[in-house]
């Protein structure tokens, strides 16, 4: 079975994760397929929302590439999304706030969503040029499964209606301190076809997400898949 990887949005990356993808993931007709925010302005800038860490190299794009043997990559900047689409806040989303933190965290949240779902898609868009894919994964850099890929691939159905997502089981500080039994952003695969329809409705629909914010309701809204892990 074919596979290629997507990695997408800023090269954030951890050693023990490229050892484990690289010597217990991938297999040798397998793709990597990226697209990766970055610039050598970039360097020595902050990277994540309530932290502190920085970018500590300028090369950290081609050592993102290098390392994870990616076969096909974008390589960006920073794009401007418009957010004009957005008109009013719902205040069930963050209960007790003010309306200055609504100001300033509002646009952080919709940057970030269409930063994220646009990389995520211009990522897929490079398995395009393969016709022997039989399925796409999409993972972060620094997740570690508990199996090898192939393993678990046996165990599922691939259907071209069908994406099976990470579960975030009891949920807490093991799953990025998500809510129990949430499908989670972090890993997901399906066929080639399923997974073109969900990330281009995840991007193209944005100016939906925010009556269907969580992925379980934006997978009601596209209607055309079902998912599960």
């Amino acid at each position: 079975m074919n596979c290629a990887f997507l990695f997408s949005g800023q090269p954030i990356f951890y050693d023990e994760n490229i050892g484990y993808f690289s010597n217990y993931q991938i297999d040798e007709n397998d793709k990597v397929c990226s697209h990766l925010w970055w610039d050598k302005s970039y360097n020595g800038k902050v990277y994540k929302l309530w932290f502190t860490d920085a970018f500590s190299d300028e090369n950290l794009d081609q050592q993102f590439i290098e390392r994870y043997k990616v076969t096909d990559c974008i390589v960006e900047k920073h794009r401007d999304f418009d957010i004009t689409f957005f008109k009013k806040f719902n205040f069930d989303v963050w209960k007790d706030e003010s309306i200055e933190h609504y100001k300033i965290i509002t646009p952080l949240v919709l940057y970030g969503l269409l930063s994220q779902t646009y990389s995520n898609y211009q990522a897929f868009l490079q398995t395009k040029k393969y016709e022997n894919i039989d399925v796409v994964i999409k993972s972060r850099p620094d997740v570690i499964l508990t199996k090898p890929i192939k393993d678990i691939l046996s165990q599922v159905t691939l259907e071209s209606d069908t994406i099976y997502f990470q579960s975030s089981m009891g949920g807490g500080h093991l799953y990025a301190g998500e809510f129990p039994n949430n499908p989670c952003d972090w890993f997901f695969l399906g066929k080639p076809e399923s997974m073109e329809k969900f990330l281009f409705y995840f991007f193209r629909g944005h100016f939906c997400l925010f009556e269907a914010i969580t992925v379980p309701r934006m997978r009601a809204f596209i209607g055309a898949l079902s998912g599960q892990w």
